[in-house]
């Protein structure tokens, strides 16, 4: 997740302006897709996954928990 939402601030500074508030849910959003079904895919192969704790993560970190 730390990783990601480096990205993101960098990405901002690279287009000179950060993310609005409808920008940054939908950014939040397709982040937290993108981590929910790595994790599925980790649980299914495996039945076991670390994806489900960034997956939690970001969903404190965009304030929705």
């Amino acid at each position: 997740v730390d990783e990601m939402l480096a990205f993101l601030a960098d990405y901002e500074e690279g287009r000179g302006r950060a993310f609005g508030v409808d920008e940054r849910k939908r950014v939040y959003a397709h982040l937290a897709y993108s981590v929910a079904y790595t994790a599925r895919c980790e649980h299914a192969l495996t039945g076991e996954g670390t994806a489900g704790n960034a997956a939690v993560r970001l969903v404190q970190v965009a304030g929705l928990l």
